[in-house]
């Protein structure tokens, strides 16, 4: 998508979802992430290759966006790269 200042913004891919299922306190089901992957309702921000961001799309009554949780590492720099993929 874009990158700001060394960070990259993109939409989730198919690869992503071990993370976001793992930081996102409401995603219960599989099956639920991968659809919204699918319609790019979730957003990331990577910097030196790493995840540090999450943001989900919700829509009230399924017509009216709106962010319903953004998800930033407080000091990604020190989380093992293995956990974040």
């Amino acid at each position: 998508m874009k990158s700001v200042g060394g960070v990259r913004i993109r939409f989730a891919r198919d690869r992503d979802i071990r993370w976001c299922m793992r930081h996102d306190y409401e995603a219960k089901l599989a099956t639920r992430m991968k659809y919204k992957i699918a319609l790019n309702e979730i957003i990331l921000a990577e910097f030196g290759g790493r995840i540090v961001g999450y943001l989900r799309l919700e829509y009230l009554w399924m017509k009216i966006p709106y962010i319903g949780l953004v998800l930033v590492l407080a000091k990604p720099w020190l989380v093992d790269s293995r956990a974040l993929h």
